[in-house]
């Protein structure tokens, strides 16, 4: 599950990786457009937070022989947030991917991604 394995950056040990079985940090971790993990934000117990983009953007922006799937990966500074609750103190909120910025990425995203790309290249 998403609290047993991706927190702290997916080092939750070989329990939860099995890549012959594609069960990776990368493939279970990303926030998706068709996942509910975005229930986990914000997600202050990692350095980094993996953002999938849909595959319309991705075949928009990348050339076709590129793999579709293009994980996104965000750095948060988590120095200052040693529990949850100091998550939530105002000076350590631009530190951490919170669901509202998450949501406006989705829908700039949305924007972006053809057929009603909005973004000129």
């Amino acid at each position: 599950s998403f609290n047993a394995c991706c927190h702290h950056d997916g080092r939750s040990g070989d329990r939860c990786w099995d890549p012959m079985q594609g069960l990776t940090y990368e493939r279970c971790c990303a926030l998706g457009p068709d996942e509910e993990n975005e229930v986990y934000i914000p997600i202050w117990h990692s350095e980094h937070v993996l953002v999938e983009l849909s595959v319309a953007l991705a075949s928009e922006w990348w050339p076709q022989d590129v793999k579709k799937r293009r994980v996104l990966r965000l750095s948060q500074d988590i120095s200052a947030v040693t529990t949850e609750w100091a998550a939530y103190r105002k000076e350590n909120i631009p530190l951490l991917l919170w669901r509202q910025a998450y949501a406006m990425m989705r829908w700039l995203e949305e924007l972006a991604a053809p057929p009603h790309s909005v973004f000129k290249r």
